[in-house]
């Protein structure tokens, strides 16, 4: 899994938004964008189960480090645990609702 969507999607989203005009636009692409992070955290949770079931106790899942400046050591590093998978979940439940009660 690849935990970069998380944050690749309000950023499109956002973006998506500004370039529109009509606010009903506006609503269908907020929809859409808040409905993907949800099934992707749902995604996210079920593999993250999975992959306890297996035997896989490592303290951080689905990691991925990128090199962002070598000659600083500077990186960029994303894994989830067990207490990181719920407060995602829970921010995307929050946010598609304030999306829908904002109608």
């Amino acid at each position: 899994m690849n935990l970069s969507l998380l944050l690749i999607i309000p950023i499109w989203n956002v973006l998506s938004i500004l370039v529109c005009r009509n606010p009903k636009q506006v609503r269908i692409i907020s929809l859409i964008g808040t409905t993907l992070q949800l099934v992707i955290s749902l995604i996210l949770l079920v593999l993250f189960w999975k992959e306890r079931s297996a035997g896989n106790f490592t303290p951080m899942l689905f990691q991925s480090d990128y090199t962002w400046i070598s000659s600083l050591n500077i990186h960029f590093h994303m894994g989830v645990d067990g207490i990181s998978i719920a407060m995602i979940l829970l921010t995307a439940i929050v946010v598609q609702a304030g999306t829908m009660v904002s109608w």
